[in-house]
């Protein structure tokens, strides 16, 4: 009955809104993650890394991520100071910097940085010169403006969303230069980012349409 739950998107509907209650979200990451410190264990869950939200859905601007992330980033060191948080997990990255300089005001943790491109992304432009290298060109231009900020100079820089193209059914996907592109990026990020994540192996997620397992 909750009003953001009559409101969903994707398959799996998603809940794209804030939680209404910041304090009532500290206590369910507190507990989130304590489950997974007794399901798993301390030094186990130390690997992790928690990374907050998605591209800012539902949220108007990094103003009130920052609310998220506050209540989010105080809870998982509440449990331990050993386990790792970061964001913004913007998309197109944006805002990255902006995170810094709110985390650095807020005197709040931050163990890495995240963020996601495409090539597809409107910030490339459509030519033979800037195509195929607008990605790693992007993020080299990031990693330089962060490396320049005393604040984030040392801080691990994780790119948790990449590929060919954005969007399920895009028809680069599943092609030889799909391949070609990910080997490239990968060594031309080589020393500038510390994670690469690509999204996704198969257009058979829960962002779409459910698949007939039926169907001939």
């Amino acid at each position: 009955g909750h009003s953001p739950c009559n409101n969903t998107s994707l398959q799996y509907l998603a809940i794209t809104a804030p939680p209404s209650s910041f304090d009532d979200w500290y206590h369910l990451v507190q507990a989130l993650v304590q489950h997974a410190v007794n399901t798993f264990g301390h030094e186990e869950v130390k690997k992790w890394t928690f990374e907050v939200w998605n591209e800012l859905w539902g949220l108007n601007n990094i103003q009130q991520y920052m609310s998220l992330y506050n209540a989010s980033a105080l809870a998982v060191k509440s449990v331990s100071s050993d386990f790792m948080i970061g964001g913004p997990a913007t998309a197109r990255l944006q805002y990255v910097s902006e995170f810094v300089n709110q985390v650095t005001a807020m005197n709040l943790p931050f163990d890495f940085l995240s963020t996601h491109m495409y090539p597809t992304d409107p910030q490339c432009p459509k030519n033979q010169e800037w195509g195929p290298n607008c990605l790693p060109r992007s993020v080299r231009e990031l990693k330089k403006n962060l490396t320049n900020n005393p604040a984030s100079a040392n801080v691990p820089l994780y790119l948790t969303e990449y590929s060919v193209g954005c969007g399920v059914g895009y028809p680069q996907h599943d092609t030889s230069g799909a391949a070609a592109f990910a080997f490239r990026t990968i060594s031309e990020l080589e020393g500038v980012v510390n994670l690469l994540s690509w999204w996704t192996f198969s257009d058979v997620f829960e962002e779409g349409t459910p698949i007939d397992q039926h169907a001939e």
